[in-house]
C-alpha cells in the first residue's frame, strides 16, 4: 500500500511488480510514468518521480535475479520509451544492448510472452 508520510511517498517494489505483472500480457501493456504516479496515489512531483524510478530500478534487479524480462520496460515517457534511468540501470546490471529502441521493443515482446506470477 502507498502511504503518504509528511508528503513523502512510500512505495514498495512488490506493489509495483505485482501491478506490472497484471498488465504485462496485455496487447497495450505500456503505462506512462504519470499514470503510474496516479495509479499509486502519488501527486506529480520530482520527488515522487525519483521515488518511482528508484522502485523501478529495484524491480529490474529483482527481474534479473529471477531471470525474467524487465518489467520496468513497461513504464514509458510521452514518446513511448523508458527514461534514461532505465538504460543507466541496464548498465549497472551489466545488461548489454546495441540500440535503445531495439532493446526496448524486444523486451516488450519478451514481457508479453512470459508466464508471469504474482509476488506473494
Amino acid at each position: 500500500m502507498v502511504k503518504k508520510m509528511n508528503e513523502v511517498i512510500t512505495l514498495s517494489v512488490k506493489e509495483v511488480y505485482n501491478y506490472l505483472t497484471s498488465i504485462a500480457n496485455q496487447r497495450n501493456n505500456t503505462i506512462r510514468y504519470s499514470a503510474m504516479e496516479e495509479k499509486f496515489g502519488m501527486e506529480h512531483s520530482l520527488q515522487n518521480l525519483q521515488k518511482l524510478t528508484e522502485v523501478l530500478d529495484h524491480t529490474m534487479m529483482y527481474n534479473k535475479m529471477k531471470d525474467e524480462p524487465l518489467l520496468a520496460a513497461l513504464v514509458v515517457n510521452e514518446k513511448g520509451y523508458p527514461g534514461k534511468g532505465f538504460y543507466r540501470t541496464l548498465k549497472k546490471l551489466n545488461i548489454e544492448y546495441d540500440n535503445e529502441i531495439d532493446f526496448h521493443n524486444k523486451e516488450i515482446q519478451r514481457i508479453r510472452k512470459f508466464n508471469w506470477k504474482k509476488w506473494d
